[in-house]
């Protein structure tokens, strides 16, 4: 748990509150989590905007990763993985605008 994390559930407890579910709840990553999330972290300026939010192009994913040095099955691999989460991140904050809320917190 990071310094953020450590001080809203101190302060949590000691207001006699729970800790909230994004911090109980918060998943873990793996060794090479951090890799994709920061990647994707790079991409999402990549992305079309306008009318809605648009998909992060393939061919600036695939740039990346070749700049990455990736090569072969780790880059097809990478392009994949970014792909369906870029896919699961749209659907997101398609729900999150469905459900009146702002695309983004700011």
């Amino acid at each position: 748990m990071g310094k953020a994390e450590q001080h809203l559930t101190r302060l949590a407890a000691r207001a006699g509150n729970r800790v909230p579910d994004r911090i109980a709840n918060k998943p873990v990553l793996g060794p090479f989590d951090d890799a994709y999330l920061l990647a994707f972290r790079d991409l999402d300026t990549e992305r079309a905007t306008g009318f809605g939010i648009g998909r992060i192009p393939w061919s600036a994913v695939r740039l990346y990763g070749e700049s990455c040095g990736l090569v072969g099955d780790f880059l097809e691999d990478f392009v994949y993985i970014i792909l369906q989460v870029d896919l699961a991140y749209i659907a997101f904050m398609k729900k999150r605008v469905d459900d009146g809320k702002p695309a983004k917190d700011s």
